[in-house]
């Protein structure tokens, strides 16, 4: 009998019946579940928050500021600067989306126009003509989108009122969190590594040291790339005189965070407010989305997040689309970092397991 399959084959049976047992017995780990579910966004945006203020706060502790106390130092700057934002940027940009909310009926008439003059064309015609296209049933399939959507407007109300609770809960765990990461983050590796067999300690603290530096480096670097784009594109939205241009800029910032598709997603709603105002305002958006683009791909992007993390296209674009599926606009945020993550965290144990057997191979020739 060859040991190495019966081996294997005692494991994978092993594994298939702890995924059928915890599945009859799922209920057990439903308050587990919750408990996980609370602290993920919260432990997210911490460690993202982590990230950008530690070299701040090894800055301030390196000139003899008692750790603690630069924490402190960091919240009350950031609280300073939330109240200064949201007395600025937040009161435009409140203001552009009330002023977005009255200008709609104006941008519906212009899209009912549109249509009918759409309507009118010789084109059309002849598509209604030879019934590849009908208008009635266009309004009759957006009639059935609605009166199916509407069913689902309380469940859309509850999850409003459950989201509003996940911001109270974020915004009490958030700071705490947060202090205790800034405060002890740096003895995570040597916690980590003192309950690891001490045959596999160094290997584990280089893997852990690299993840946390491929963390800070992408998380940096992105938050630095992502709010450029946005202040290059409110500065060109504002240059060619488009309305809600903050709006658009911050919704660029946001969608930037995702590799390659983000920008497009940003591109589709400056593009539909060029278009009601007129067609040169669409094709000017576009330029300017187009400069704004190049200067980060060829300027920006390269200087701030160098070739470290460097991953081919087709692997992020698969990556995206696999995930997005999988775990929605969440997941295509975390999913390049998490890729990261275990890349460093494969590509060590393939090189550790290969020089093992490497070193064993040669032991055993010399016997």
């Amino acid at each position: 009998m060859n040991t190495k399959a019966f081996k294997a084959a005692v494991w994978i049976l092993l594994i298939f019946s702890i995924i059928y047992i915890g599945r009859e017995v799922s209920f057990i780990f439903i308050p587990l579940v919750v408990f996980v579910r609370l602290l993920f966004l919260p432990t997210l945006f911490a460690l993202i928050l982590y990230y950008l203020f530690r070299p701040i706060v090894s800055w301030l502790q390196g000139r003899n500021v008692a750790r603690p106390l630069a924490i402190l130092m960091i919240y009350a700057t950031l609280a300073l600067l939330v109240v200064l934002i949201f007395g600025t940027v937040g009161v435009e940009a409140y203001q552009q989306l009330l002023e977005l909310i009255d200008f709609f009926p104006e941008y519906l008439d212009q899209a009912i126009n549109a249509v009918g003059a759409l309507e009118e064309t010789y084109l059309f015609q002849r598509f209604q003509a030879n019934d590849m296209f009908s208008i009635e049933d266009l309004a009759e399939s957006v009639s059935e989108f609605i009166l199916n959507a509407l069913p689902g407007f309380q469940e859309g109300i509850s999850s409003a009122m459950g989201f509003l609770a996940n911001a109270v809960i974020l915004f009490v765990l958030l700071p705490i969190i947060l202090f205790y990461l800034l405060k002890d983050g740096e003895s995570f590796h040597r916690f980590i590594t003192r309950h690891i067999p001490e045959e596999y300690r160094e290997e584990a603290l280089t893997i852990l040291k690299e993840i946390d530096h491929g963390l800070a480096s992408f998380i940096q670097g992105q938050i630095i790339v992502s709010v450029s784009v946005g202040v290059l594109a409110y500065i060109g939205f504002l240059i060619i005189g488009i309305r809600h241009a903050l709006i658009l800029a911050l919704f660029a910032v946001v969608t930037n965070f995702i590799p390659y598709i983000g920008p497009f997603i940003a591109t589709i709603p400056a593009v539909i407010v060029g278009l009601f105002t007129s067609g040169l305002m669409a094709l000017q958006v576009l330029i300017v989305i187009f400069i704004v683009q190049q200067i980060e791909s060829l300027f920006i992007t390269p200087q701030v997040m160098g070739k470290k993390l460097y991953l081919h296209p087709m692997v992020i674009i698969v990556l995206l689309l696999v995930v997005g599926n999988l775990a929605g606009l969440l997941g295509l945020i975390i999913a390049v970092p998490t890729f990261v993550i275990f890349k460093i965290i494969f590509s060590h144990l393939y090189e550790f397991l290969r020089t093992k057997k490497t070193a064993d191979n040669g032991r055993s020739t010399k016997v």
